[in-house]
């Protein structure tokens, strides 16, 4: 069986021990507040501030349940799945 992969990054909670910008708002985080810190890299991070933050796990949560939901609803269909790209813009021959 293949191994399982994470498809969430190494995204923690931090306080912050300097001054910081959140990403997304370009504004500051004071020193000593908290914020998510998202690791894409050795050397590469992005801070995002407690609200900014937690507007974006609301969305992500939606988005994983609609993933969810989906592929339960597949999964128990009597029908073959579906394969290929749907929605494509290629007309049929």
């Amino acid at each position: 069986m293949p191994r399982v992969k994470q498809m969430v990054k190494r995204a923690l909670v931090e306080t912050a021990k300097a001054q910081r910008r959140c990403k997304f708002t370009k504004k500051a985080i004071p020193k000593g507040t908290v914020c998510l810190v998202v690791y894409e890299g050795p050397r590469d991070r992005s801070c995002y501030s407690a609200s900014v933050a937690l507007e974006m796990l609301g969305a992500a949560r939606g988005r994983l349940d609609e993933i969810e939901a989906a592929l339960r609803l597949d999964a128990f269909s009597p029908w073959p799945p579906i394969t290929g790209r749907t929605g494509s813009s290629e007309s049929a021959p």
